[in-house]
């Protein structure tokens, strides 16, 4: 097992991935879940709290939780109780998942899931208003707005040919920040807070080229004033903009 240090955890980031390592904890005694404070009436009846069990899937790198500082072995907590840990955050209200889809395979991937903020003021009063990265916390408020909008929101996933250092091919995944979808709706989003050279322009348009498919396609930007669309038909819009104009989508 090795320690891996968590600092001031839960709302230093705007937004977090569960990832996985490459090492099966399979074969780990897990440690029983931390048990909930609950009245002597209730300790009679069933326990709520998943039964330690060895996990079947590869270890989380998790980062949790109720202090300012922890540290966690990694491999020494059951997956029973990683999930248990995630939902709490999610009926909490602190965190809202975002699954991973491939666009073309038209999958969802098992893990990792992305999570962001419910809400940006609790997060920057947890950090004292001092890390503000802007470009994350503009992906966060674009997420919970499509969320208000009740669209379900994905991260979307393509691959491009290419080749690796031997020059053998494969497939290089890229990534759309948003899937947003109603019904038969569907529209592709990035978040760029600003693109100032054409290697960020590139870097951000590729992956709606890899998607093999017609649906409206907007990048919200920070570094525009009135929006307008590019010769491959593509939004390109101010975020006050979006977030003043449903009928944007």
């Amino acid at each position: 097992n090795f320690e891996i240090f968590i600092a001031s955890p839960i709302l230093f980031k705007l937004s977090v991935i569960i990832t996985i390592s490459d090492a099966s904890i399979a074969e780990l005694d897990p440690i029983p879940p931390i048990e909930i404070p609950i009245s002597a009436k209730a300790k009679t009846g069933e326990s709520f709290i998943p039964s330690p069990t060895k996990a079947t899937f590869p270890s989380f790198l998790f980062f949790i939780i109720f202090s300012n500082s922890l540290y966690l072995s990694v491999g020494s907590i059951s997956a029973n109780t990683l999930r248990c840990y995630l939902d709490y955050l999610k009926d909490s209200f602190l965190f809202t998942e975002s699954k991973r889809y491939d666009v073309k395979g038209k999958a969802y991937f098992e893990y990792p899931m992305k999570y962001y903020c419910e809400d940006i003021g609790l997060r920057n009063a947890r950090t004292g208003f001092r890390q503000m990265e802007m470009t994350h916390i503009m992906e966060n408020i674009i997420f919970n707005e499509l969320r208000i909008r009740n669209f379900s929101v994905d991260v979307g996933i393509v691959y491009e040919n290419g080749r690796n250092k031997s020059g053998n091919p494969v497939k290089i995944q890229r990534e759309i920040d948003f899937i947003a979808s109603k019904g038969n709706r569907k529209v592709y989003i990035q978040s760029a807070f600003a693109m100032p050279d054409a290697e960020k322009q590139a870097a951000e348009l590729k992956p709606f080229s890899l998607t093999g498919d017609s649906f409206p396609k907007i990048i919200i930007r920070n570094d525009i004033g009135k929006y307008w669309y590019d010769d491959n038909g593509i939004l390109n819009i101010n975020l006050i903009d979006f977030l003043l104009d449903d009928s944007v989508i």
